[in-house]
């Protein structure tokens, strides 16, 4: 197993956060990506299970939207019906895509609170971080 370090660098990662400044990584950087958002889950779930390593899953289709960007209209669509009182579940199927993500991207357009925890950087300017929260193993 690696160290605390190196799972925490991975988790940023995986937030598409710097693991070193706390800021959002640019949408075009490599770890923005869908396939390698997914490549990174998967490998700290197998670094991380207590029972060995996860099953492999082979040819599982990526539903909906999952793994793509969000672009402005989306994000308005998403902002607009979530401060009309629409549940996150059904946000998640409206916009095809999971809860998880459905609640990180309102986090990210300041609709939500982060949770204890969450490393999150931005606001309404990409540029901007606030100051990360502390990740286990920082």
């Amino acid at each position: 197993m690696p160290d605390d370090s190196t799972l925490a660098v991975l988790r940023a990662l995986a937030r598409g956060v710097d693991p070193t400044t706390g800021a959002v990584l640019p949408e075009d950087h490599a770890c923005q990506q869908g396939a390698t958002v997914r490549a990174l889950c998967a490998a700290l779930a197998e670094l991380e299970s207590a029972d060995g390593p996860a099953p492999v899953r082979r040819g599982a289709p990526v539903v909906g939207k999952a793994g793509k960007p969000w672009d402005a209209e989306e994000d308005s669509a998403l902002a607009q019906a979530f401060d009309e009182g629409i549940t996150l579940g059904a946000l998640a199927q409206r916009h095809e895509r999971s809860r998880g993500a459905i609640e990180a991207r309102l986090v990210r357009l300041g609709k939500l609170e982060a949770p204890p925890g969450y490393r999150y950087a931005g606001g309404e300017s990409r540029g901007t971080a606030r100051t990360p929260a502390p990740v286990k193993g920082d």
